[in-house]
């Protein structure tokens, strides 16, 4: 309830890992955010909702990312209905990473039940991106698969190994993370109060005075903190970039 009611205030993009149970989401889920969940090879190992806050890098936008429950065939629909206050997650995020056992000799019948266990909660129109885990067990090659016009379609990794997961998260944040603007701000020396509001919101990438004694600040923000500073200081002169993600956890 206090995460819902924190989200309520400042909303941030969620992304939830769905999957067959044993497919490694929370080995990936450990791994994204050095959080030490219990871990086992066993149904239901994951009961409730795990749900931590991670940051792409200084002034580069947040995320939630969510564990869930693993999913069956045939699962029972008490069963779904007594678990539905775990998936809750599932129905509101931004982004669902379905992540397969990518060595399971019935991986496609594991993701069929997936997919109709989000049909029935659901969550079948939330956008969605597979991710191929335990390729270490089978020697697929690591890194995106994509169409043929080059979009990612998925994902091949490995969770124990840690290879692949700096290619999801740049997926995620390409998919998630709003626009980021580049804009210069001159400011004189009363303007304090704003250069620190643009070293707080934002990721100054170069300083310097000039010759008059105005110091000239080129800072990376979001389009939304962007949008808000300018309109309480009344400065703009910016260009749309994106910028290379990395990735923290938010204690």
């Amino acid at each position: 309830a206090t995460q819902r009611r924190a989200r309520q205030r400042a909303p941030v993009p969620t992304v939830a890992l769905v999957g067959y149970t044993n497919a490694g989401k929370s080995t990936l889920f450990n791994r994204l955010t050095a959080n030490h969940q219990y871990v086992a090879d066993q149904l239901f190992a994951t009961l409730d909702p795990a749900v931590r806050r991670l940051r792409f890098g200084k002034g580069q936008g947040e995320w939630l990312l969510a564990d869930t429950v693993g999913f069956l065939r045939d699962l029972p629909t008490e069963l779904i209905a007594a678990f539905r206050a775990t998936l809750e997650e599932v129905n509101r995020a931004d982004l669902l990473l379905h992540v397969v056992d990518a060595s399971a000799v019935d991986r496609e019948l594991q993701m069929a039940a997936v997919d109709a266990v989000l049909a029935e909660i659901g969550a079948a129109e939330v956008p969605r991106l597979v991710v191929y885990n335990k390729v270490d067990r089978t020697g697929e090659r690591v890194g995106p698969v994509r169409d043929s016009s080059g979009a990612v379609q998925a994902l091949r990794l490995s969770a124990v190994t840690g290879e692949g997961l700096s290619e999801l998260v740049a997926t995620v944040r390409e998919r998630i993370a709003p626009a980021r603007l580049r804009s210069h701000w001159s400011l004189g020396p009363e303007e304090g109060a704003l250069r620190a509001k643009l070293y707080a919101l934002g990721e100054v990438l170069d300083e310097r005075f000039d010759e008059a004694g105005r110091d000239q600040l080129l800072v990376e923000l979001d389009s939304a903190a962007l949008q808000r500073l300018q309109r309480e200081y009344g400065q703009h002169s910016c260009q749309r970039r994106r910028a290379a993600p990395t990735m923290h956890e938010e204690h």
